[in-house]
């Protein structure tokens, strides 16, 4: 056989290998010859949400009996469920607790809104169904009672000193 022959014989082989590799390769990197596969259930007790910079903005987790998910930012908005109920809390930037919203063992709504100090002001609630609204002193003394009891509406203004008295209410 001819040099010439063996030699292009030869550089055709050396050519099929070369495409052939990287043809696998090219496959492996952009994943068209893999089987495309997505898993139905992912299991974990962590996720992170990140931004391009790394900085974790959300997280959705289970730990200590309670499953959350946090939505961070300038404020932080928390969800969860725990032994006593669902939940959702709101944090402003200065990482004070602002808001609740939950429902209590009983299933009740209730709702609470905080200063900046962290001090409870107002809670809004549904007791046995009816509706029940405190509104509280930088003490966290209820000052003023509002509600409905079994149809009844009700006006209540509480003393400032303890024991906490009535000292007006309508009807009485």
């Amino acid at each position: 056989m001819p040099k010439f022959a063996i030699q292009t014989g030869l550089q055709f082989w050396r050519l099929v290998a070369v495409a052939s590799f990287g043809g696998l390769a090219l496959c492996v990197f952009t994943g068209q010859g893999a089987q495309q596969h997505s898993p139905k259930t992912l299991r974990a007790e962590r996720f992170e949400l990140v931004d391009a910079t790394g900085q974790v903005r959300g997280l959705f987790k289970y730990e200590k009996n309670e499953a959350s998910l946090h939505l961070l930012g300038r404020g932080n908005v928390v969800m969860g469920s725990n032994a006593t109920g669902p939940y959702v809390s709101i944090w402003d930037s200065g990482g004070h607790l602002r808001s609740i919203m939950e429902l209590d063992k009983n299933e009740q709504p209730h709702i609470y809104l905080a200063d900046a100090n962290d001090t409870l002001r107002l809670a809004i609630a549904l007791i046995d169904s009816d509706p029940h609204v405190d509104l509280m002193d930088g003490n966290k003394k209820s000052r003023v009672t509002l509600q409905v009891d079994k149809g009844d509406p009700r006006v209540i203004i509480w003393s400032a000193e303890t024991p906490v008295k009535p000292i007006w209410a309508a009807p009485k």
